[in-house]
């Protein structure tokens, strides 16, 4: 896919890939160094500035990547605001939906916290507005899950401000949590492809080490288990089911965005109780980018800085 159908298939359909599986190679290639890193802890989240110096390194030299770079600069002059990587960028180890337990069937948005306030429903529709986050997946997405399911279009109600459009659109997944969670019994009749359908959802089939962007207001979710390998498996809690090492599911993340989706997201995290420490922890992240590349840092810090409440 060119540069500018990612982007307009980003803008329009609330996610886009970016085959960069070539590039991204040598992370491939690194996979088992990556869940070492996990193995002093029982922790499924591995923060970036756990990460070892090799591995920061190699993942902000992908998200440095001048393709990348052109995305966000063609972003920023389609918002007319400034776009950049911005933390938190991490790892997730053997994330996994279970279909019959997973709460909601795993469907969310990133944003959907900040709709509860008014402050933040502004921002949301504000066409400077960006949040978002790239993903990168370095297993196919088969049976054993491996990358997201996303819902189409599904931010364009949030980003138009159309409620009561949202609010109908919304009904068949509203739908489905009440019949999962009361009608468990009755869920279970159905296969994952009947209730993919009924949403009009997709699974995202990318090449191992491609870049899967997806707005904040998407509704998506992890691509669930197969019906036969959950059988299988330990589930460890809700989110997390063990696997052999071979099958390890690893996901790397960071988020890209403008001041106003900076504002909007930490408006929602105050409300929460949330303390001064979350943005005193992206500046700390943001200096481990100035190490390597400067301008990286320069542009995450911009950003950070003219965010406002």
């Amino acid at each position: 896919m060119s540069l500018k159908n990612t982007l307009n298939n980003y803008i329009n359909q609330g996610y886009s890939i970016l085959d960069l599986s070539e590039n991204n190679k040598n992370l491939i290639e690194k996979k088992n160094l990556i869940i070492d890193q996990f193995k002093d802890t029982d922790n499924n989240y591995l923060s970036f500035n756990r990460f070892s110096d090799e591995l920061q390194f190699e993942i902000l030299k992908i998200y440095n990547d001048s393709n990348i770079k052109n995305f966000l600069e063609q972003l920023s002059s389609l918002t007319n605001s400034e776009v950049a990587i911005i933390p938190r960028i991490f790892i997730m180890k053997n994330y996994h939906i279970n279909r019959f337990i997973t709460e909601g069937v795993g469907w969310h948005k990133d944003c959907s916290g900040e709709l509860s306030y008014d402050f933040c429903n502004n921002l949301l529709k504000n066409k400077k507005y960006v949040m978002g986050k790239i993903g990168i997946y370095l297993q196919r997405n088969e049976e054993y899950g491996g990358a997201i399911d996303v819902i189409p279009k599904s931010h364009l109600f949030i980003k138009n401000n159309k409620k009561f459009l949202r609010k109908i659109k919304g009904f068949n997944l509203r739908l489905i949590r009440f019949i999962h969670k009361y009608l468990p019994s009755f869920y279970k009749k159905f296969n994952e492809n009947f209730y993919m359908k009924f949403l009009s959802a997709i699974k995202i089939n990318s090449e191992p080490g491609s870049l899967v962007f997806f707005d904040s207001r998407t509704t998506h979710r992890g691509t669930p288990l197969s019906d036969n390998i959950i059988k299988k498996l330990k589930q460890i809690d809700d989110y997390h089911i063990d696997t052999p090492k071979e099958l390890t599911k690893i996901a790397i993340y960071c988020h890209f965005g403008s001041a106003e989706g900076v504002s909007s997201y930490f408006y929602n995290k105050l409300q929460r109780n949330a303390t001064d420490s979350e943005l005193d922890d992206w500046k700390k992240e943001i200096n481990i980018y100035k190490k390597y590349f400067p301008e990286m840092y320069n542009t995450a810090k911009k950003v950070i800085e003219n965010y406002k409440l």
